[in-house]
């Protein structure tokens, strides 16, 4: 089975990790997702494990006080006996009940980047309990930092890869945060003539008119919380909603849900889009394309209520 991340949700949001991990918060209900044995599934009863996706979802539900406790430590120990072994993250699918590697990585930049951020945010005790931590660090480390085009400052998609996508630099910002790979991004990637984000910095980057890649795209910035957004978080956000909006509410029948968008309307605390998008999206919680970072927004987000107040509503 070919899973590729163009066809999911790319992105993490930027982690506002609590002081006291875990305290008194709600806990993370991943039922249907997690296995026995750690492994974390893209969909619910699914046979693919994608770890950029694991990782998208955990750190998330992290950044919003859910409690991960319960499934943080048997992933990283089922993720990490797997790289110390291949020494790269690949996807695995099941087959005859066995985790067999079936697809390398989508993108070795992006899902180093939130593997390691991972990994960091684990508790000292819980790193401790993780066989090979140290080392596997260095090697991810140094396998990220050779994926630097050091003419361009931008990171590449993989060695078999060499070009450098908008989304998965800003993923690997989020982990960095450095102001001169900011710089670099936004140099590389802002078309002053259109007011819009680039999607690739190949010289011919193919047209798509599809929802993904380009409409995503521009809102990417506000998901991660990129400082040179221009004209401001507000304005850029409505500007967005103004030209996109419709569109992604109406692809979720045919597609995904994109629930990394609700979350950012959340954050603008604009509940009248979060109330559109839950009422547009959450009729197909568990089907073919509700993947298990939208199960974390779902959890996240208030609970959606029909009869909700007309005022509540506004923007």
């Amino acid at each position: 089975m070919k899973l590729s991340r163009r066809l999911f949700i790319p992105g993490v949001l930027k982690l506002g990790l609590l002081s006291s991990p875990w305290a008194h918060a709600k806990t993370l209900d991943l039922t249907g997702f997690v296995e026995p044995s750690g492994a974390i599934t893209v969909l619910r009863g699914g046979d693919v494990v994608d770890p950029y996706f694991t990782h998208q979802a955990l750190l998330l539900a992290k950044s919003f006080g859910l409690d991960i406790s319960n499934h943080s430590l048997k992933w990283a120990q089922w993720l990490t006996q797997r790289y110390h072994t291949d020494h790269r993250i690949n996807r695995y699918c099941k087959r005859n009940d066995r985790w067999e590697v079936c697809q390398t990585a989508d993108a070795d930049d992006s899902t180093l980047a939130l593997w390691l951020k991972f990994m960091k945010q684990l508790p000292v005790e819980q790193q401790r309990l993780v066989p090979h931590y140290a080392e596997s660090m260095q090697r991810a480390e140094q396998q990220l930092s050779d994926l630097q085009n050091k003419r361009t400052g931008l990171f590449e998609v993989s060695k078999k890869t060499p070009h450098s996508l908008f989304m998965d630099n800003l993923e690997v910002w989020t982990y960095y945060h450095s102001p001169v790979l900011a710089s670099s991004i936004q140099k590389a990637f802002w078309d002053e003539n259109t007011k819009t984000y680039r999607v690739s910095n190949q010289e011919a980057a193919p047209a798509d008119n599809k929802f993904y890649p380009h409409a995503a795209a521009q809102i990417y910035p506000l998901i991660v919380h990129f400082p040179l957004i221009k004209g401001g978080n507000r304005r850029y956000y409505t500007n967005w909603m103004k030209t996109y909006r419709d569109d992604w509410l109406l692809q979720i029948k045919n597609d995904y849900p994109w629930g990394l968008i609700a979350m950012t309307a959340y954050q603008q605390k604009d509940m009248k889009t979060v109330r559109m998008w839950q009422k547009a999206a959450l009729p197909f919680r568990h089907l073919n394309n509700w993947t298990l970072t939208d199960e974390v927004v779902a959890q996240v987000l208030p609970v959606f209520n029909e009869k909700q107040p007309k005022d509540l509503l506004r923007k």
